[in-house]
């Protein structure tokens, strides 16, 4: 019985090593249409957009801050005179 496991063992090494059918393949990437090039650039010049923007609104915001500050002392203090 061992020798009937040992048989087929190495028969099955010797299939093993004789079926090799995976050749070796590259890989082709299609080429780009005019389609996704368009959405590449606009998604490109999105990205652009809101940075620039964001650079632009926190100062601003930032400057928003403070005059509201301001304002709110201002208000404040001119309801404060006219309580008196």
């Amino acid at each position: 019985m061992v020798d009937s496991f040992a048989h087929a063992g190495a028969s099955l090494l010797v299939q093993a090593a004789q079926h090799v059918d995976t050749l070796p393949m590259k890989l082709v990437a299609q080429e780009r249409g005019w389609f996704e090039t368009v959405t590449s650039i606009a998604s490109a010049l999105m990205s652009i957009t809101l940075l620039v923007l964001t650079v632009a609104l926190v100062p601003a915001a930032w400057n928003f801050r403070k005059s509201y500050k301001k304002i709110n002392e201002l208000l404040d203090r001119v309801y404060g005179d006219i309580t008196r």
